[in-house]
């Protein structure tokens, strides 16, 4: 107990540093943190800076916050069911098709389905997915993100987001049928920025060693695997799409190159980039949806 409150009281200090200092994005990166810990004290520190930060935003986000703290009474069918109404709500166009994803992801066979880790889960794929569709949904009520595609593409991202830490059977099989000219594109292209291209052959190099380790047989370390898992998600993302029960249209659309960039920049900046708070996630997924993906 001792040992976690000096970690909030560090948070708090952070979090204070950085909203003096005028640094609004990591300043609510390290709120979510802190909001996790002790919601109380989170709003408190909302209240203190409250003259500096934009009321819908930061109020819009701590609702969200605030909805997905509780794990002890987490509710997997009830969260489905929120995503559901909630996409509903903002683009009931939609609701068949995020179904369709859902069921992909976190069914009966869904790819998440009877992985045993504690953190990159279905629970947490869920509630990243209720935080995006909610912020999805306060943009709606700004006005802004107004696109149908751009609210799927966002929702997508959420939903995939660990999907490389799928132990389906399917997902091994499929990276083990690629040669390394269908896998390596997916590391080498500089569409997704200076930095992701800069360190895209370092990826390659790690992933491919990897890769060779469990084909040897070889058991990886925790951070190994989590790297591998990664770099699996990034790579796996459009196969498991196509083969889901999308709309064609849709479907068309989420697997398009100008997607499946936006998808692969959101997870990198998430997890490879050691940014994975859904906070980042949300702001990620509908800034990245509105840059000019149709």
């Amino acid at each position: 107990a001792l040992k976690n409150k000096r970690q909030l009281e560090k948070n708090m200090q952070e979090a204070r540093r950085q909203l003096a200092k005028g640094a609004k994005k990591d300043a609510l990166g390290t709120l979510a943190v802190v909001a996790a810990q002790d919601y109380k004290q989170a709003i408190a520190l909302f209240q203190e800076f409250r003259g500096q930060l934009s009321y819908d935003d930061v109020d819009n986000f701590f609702q969200m916050v605030k909805g997905n703290l509780d794990r002890s009474r987490y509710d997997e069918a009830a969260v489905k069911k929120k995503i559901l109404d909630l996409v509903s709500t903002v683009s009931p166009a939609l609701r068949t098709d995020v179904a369709a994803l859902l069921e992909e992801i976190a069914g009966e066979n869904g790819l998440l389905r009877g992985l045993k880790i504690d953190y990159h889960n279905i629970q947490h794929t869920l509630e990243v997915a209720l935080g995006t569709v909610q912020a999805v949904a306060a943009q709606r009520r700004l006005g802004e993100l107004r696109d149908d595609r751009s609210v799927l593409l966002a929702v997508t991202a959420a939903l995939f987001h660990d999907v490389g830490y799928s132990n389906d059977n399917a997902v091994l099989d499929y990276i083990t049928s690629l040669s390394p000219e269908q896998y390596r594109p997916y590391f080498t292209d500089t569409k997704r920025g200076a930095k992701a291209g800069a360190q895209g052959e370092e990826f390659l190099k790690r992933f491919e060693g990897l890769l060779e380790r469990i084909n040897n047989g070889e058991s990886l370390t925790g951070g190994e695997l989590h790297d591998f898992h990664v770099y699996v998600g990034l790579i796996i993302t459009k196969h498991f799409l196509e083969r889901s029960k999308l709309s064609a249209e849709n479907k068309a659309f989420l697997t398009s190159p100008k997607s499946q960039d936006a998808i692969k920049a959101i997870v990198s900046l998430t997890d490879i980039d050691g940014e994975a708070k859904a906070y980042q996630n949300t702001q990620r997924a509908y800034l990245a949806a509105q840059e000019g993906y149709p």
